[in-house]
């Protein structure tokens, strides 16, 4: 994408996959001298769910070597029995469903656990 007044790249991004074909890292190496590199890694569990995102501050092919001991999305939230990312794991949750559209997690601040149905 050029700029007005500016040589390079703007953006100049490389992808590293696993075996499954989920990212692993991200790194963008822009030529355009006033940009920094960046790399964003993830991680991924059994089911290849996302269970960690980061920024290291190393730029290299290696930048994602070096794992935090805990993410950012680890504190944030936790996936529950559906799949969703939860991330007020302590607040209990309900499905809704309408018809024929997908559901999605709603948050009740103030919901008690129902175990009964009838």
């Amino acid at each position: 994408m050029p700029e007005r007044g500016l040589t390079g790249s703007l953006v100049h991004q490389y992808y590293t996959y696993d075996d499954a074909g989920n990212v692993l890292n991200l790194r963008d190496e822009p030529t355009a001298e006033h940009l920094q590199a960046d790399v964003q890694c993830f991680t991924y569990d059994h089911m290849r769910r996302m269970t960690g995102v980061w920024t290291p501050d190393a730029t290299d092919g290696e930048a994602c070597a070096d794992r935090p001991s805990i993410t950012v999305s680890e504190k944030a939230g936790r996936h529950d029995s559906t799949g969703t990312i939860n991330l007020h794991p302590e607040q209990p949750t309900c499905d809704s469903y309408q018809g024929l559209i997908p559901h999605f997690s709603e948050k009740f601040p103030d919901a008690r656990v129902n175990n009964s149905w009838g």
